[in-house]
């Protein structure tokens, strides 16, 4: 407990205490309170998220919270980037005047393009260090918000009081606020009083497949879980490899990063992306759960959080390679395939810089197949070939070695 110094001390002191929590309840810590009016001082909250002092009765008081404290768990997320991209596009209204407060970013009284991009900003790790964002905003805790019309994004909701007027101070006298995090639009923080990790996780889905350059692919991410709500999920692909032509519900894509978030799950997909292959390899090898588990979050009916975590099927293929003979050779070689559907397929080879050197059409029995290749076929090329057997559910690489 703090005592307020002053000149002359009258004869009647009382005590202002309080608590700071956050509309869940969550005490939060490290909050100073600025005492201004006839007489002035700070005093420091306390860790369990309270604070009190002793002061002179009959004067008069104003009481201001404030906090940068950054620590605690489930700050900034892909669910409020999916939260505020619902709201301004009139999918998912807003409910609570906390929420409408947290997703003003910048403060300037209401919501637009500048505070998603400021989430943004913030999630990927790339905000300027000059750019005004409060880590905390305080709301006395009776005060009451007047109606707020769905997806509002300015009006009377962010008029309210940040401080508390004591006009003048009587008796003991308890001030209460609730602490709202900026950028917390979902409610998912919790300060380091009572900071705990996510404890549930669920898994998504993405068949593996091996990639040819110059294709062009879809693929869906899916899922098993029940009761699902909402949906923000981080995915990561490498830019020299993967091209992005365009993914279901994008929020963000950058420099190889996107955030995607459904605000509305309702059924096994969360996305499909699209994209432009650019390097021969595996999607596992190219495609992959961004690190910060914040931004892959899912929301259950009954308001609760699960991480997620990408786990790859391998895709079943219904063309393999058996032999490949002779090989080396210097005339020409027979690669054999054993395919399981009739069809068409494409073969395409190259040398050792990766250029198209010979392509080939061919019709697929179902069983046994023989695909015959000859230098002149090669153009003369010599050295190491490498080969890709498409088929319409199946690819399939290999080598030759072309001596003279």
């Amino acid at each position: 407990m703090d005592t307020m110094t002053m000149d002359t001390m009258p004869t009647t002191m009382v005590e202002v205490s309080g608590t700071f929590r956050t509309q869940s309840g969550a005490p939060v810590p490290s909050v100073t309170v600025s005492i201004t009016g006839d007489q002035t001082g700070q005093v420091p909250g306390q860790n369990d998220g309270t604070y009190s002092f002793i002061a002179p009765s009959q004067l008069d008081y104003t009481l201001t919270p404030s906090s940068d404290d950054e620590s605690g768990s489930n700050t900034f997320g892909g669910l409020d980037l999916v939260f505020l991209n619902a709201h301004l596009g009139n999918n998912n209204s807003l409910s609570s005047p906390f929420q409408y407060i947290a997703a003003d970013i910048n403060g300037d009284g209401q919501l637009n393009g500048d505070d998603v991009d400021l989430v943004m900003e913030i999630i990927m790790g790339t905000l300027s260090a000059t750019a005004q964002v409060d880590v905390w905003r305080f709301v006395p805790a009776d005060f009451v918000f007047d109606t707020i019309p769905p997806f509002s994004t300015s009006g009377s909701v962010f008029n309210h009081p940040r401080s508390v007027d004591i006009a003048p101070l009587t008796a003991d006298t308890m001030v209460n606020f609730i602490a709202v995090r900026i950028g917390d639009i979902d409610g998912s923080h919790i300060p380091p009083a009572s900071a705990r990790p996510r404890s549930a996780q669920e898994i998504i889905s993405i068949t593996d497949r091996v990639l040819a350059q110059g294709d062009v692919i879809e693929v869906p991410i899916s899922h098993e879980i029940s009761d699902l709500s909402i949906a923000s999920l981080a995915m990561n692909y490498n830019i020299q490899a993967l091209e992005m032509i365009s993914a279901d519900h994008l929020l963000v894509n950058l420099d190889g990063r996107t955030v995607i978030g459904n605000a509305d799950v309702n059924d096994e997909l969360i996305t499909t992306m699209k994209f432009r292959v650019l390097r021969d390899g595996k999607l596992s090898d190219f495609l992959a759960l961004d690190v910060n588990e914040s931004l892959s979050v899912v929301r259950y009916e009954d308001n609760s959080d699960a991480t997620l975590r990408l786990q790859y099927q391998e895709a079943e293929t219904s063309l393999r390679i058996e032999t490949i003979s002779p090989n080396p050779f210097s005339d020409f070689s027979v690669i054999r395939v054993h395919s399981d559907n009739q069809g068409s397929a494409q073969v395409h080879y190259y040398n050792a810089n990766g250029q198209i050197v010979a392509q080939q059409e061919i019709n697929l029995i179902s069983g046994l197949n023989e695909i015959r290749i000859t230098n002149e076929d090669l153009g003369g090329n010599t050295g190491l070939i490498h080969f890709v057997i498409k088929a319409e559910d199946s690819v399939q690489r290999g080598k030759l070695l072309l001596i003279k």
